[in-house]
């Protein structure tokens, strides 16, 4: 059968995930300070808009530098992305017994920044713990090939609504910016004019940050969604036995190199949101691991 269930929380394969959740905190962290200067500015240059007016020019041109500057710092950020995908992907590999697949991942993470990162995660007290029983529809009596695809699909479905739910979140918080925008140009008199002239430029980088991310984490859903609907066909295959397992390692080394390229092609949501969600979206897998494959 498989041993997926006991493997996943063997010492080497927690050193992976802590070494990959690790470098993902250190992006969000970064992503964190670019959201903080964004804000700052904004609120800063919103509160000078009357009473400070001489001081309007500097907080403009910050924005506008903040807006400008924006596609280059996400740009930065990916490489630490990179490096947690690639350690996640060899988890994963490792687990479910697939070859490394350098046409798509590249090289295989050196040892020395895994060792490295997963030692800075080991030092936060309960984090270590947080990693156990990573996947949770690996059930030890199927076989490896049927286990391995359950426990992508348990990815692809988690990933994909967890996404979907973050984006819809960014749209609602940008469409009570823009109302709270609207007021506060009423309240000031500031007239049409105005409004569209420093108001709109100050929140500029607010916006384009926050449309550009929800779009990305929608992009991505709908993605996880169509290879989450492709991956149900594959297992109705081997609930009328109509799949051979080579067939089945197949799509499976397929969908696991689509899984890579989600993770290491766009931004992770936060820890938060994900601890947030997290207790609801285990009950729902729980649900879904009720339907049981041939042995």
């Amino acid at each position: 059968m498989n041993s997926i269930s006991s493997q996943q929380n063997e010492d080497g394969f927690l050193t992976l995930l802590a070494a990959q959740r690790r470098l993902y905190n250190e992006e969000k962290a970064r992503m964190a300070v670019w959201i903080f200067a964004v804000l700052a500015v904004t609120l800063a240059g919103t509160g000078v808009i009357r009473g400070f007016e001489e001081y309007l020019p500097f907080f403009t041109f910050g924005a506008l530098l903040l807006a400008a500057g924006e596609y280059w710092y996400l740009k930065t950020l990916s490489k630490k992305r990179a490096q947690a995908a690639r350690i996640q992907e060899m988890f994963d590999g490792k687990l479910f017994q697939l070859e490394w697949n350098k046409f798509s991942a590249g090289k295989l993470p050196r040892s020395a920044i895994i060792a490295t990162a997963a030692a800075r995660l080991k030092r936060k007290k309960g984090e270590w713990e947080k990693l156990r029983d990573w996947y949770s529809s690996a059930k030890p009596e199927l076989p490896l090939a049927h286990a391995r695809l359950l426990c992508q699909r348990e990815n692809l479905a988690w990933d994909s609504d967890l996404r979907r739910t973050y984006a819809v979140c960014i749209l609602g918080l940008i469409l009570a910016a823009t109302i709270l925008l609207f007021l506060t140009a009423l309240k000031l008199n500031l007239g049409m004019a105005n409004f569209f002239g420093v108001p709109i430029i100050l929140f500029l980088p607010l916006f384009t940050l926050g449309l550009s991310h929800a779009w990305a984490q929608w992009k991505v859903a709908q993605r996880g969604a169509e290879l989450h609907e492709a991956l149900e066909e594959v297992l109705e295959g081997i609930t009328h036995g109509k799949s051979e397992d080579s067939i089945l390692m197949q799509a499976a080394r397929n969908l696991q190199n689509e899984i890579f390229h989600q993770r290491a092609d766009n931004i992770p949501v936060w820890n938060w949101f994900y601890n947030a969600l997290k207790k609801s979206f285990h009950t729902r897998q729980q649900r879904a691991n009720q339907v049981a494959l041939p042995q």
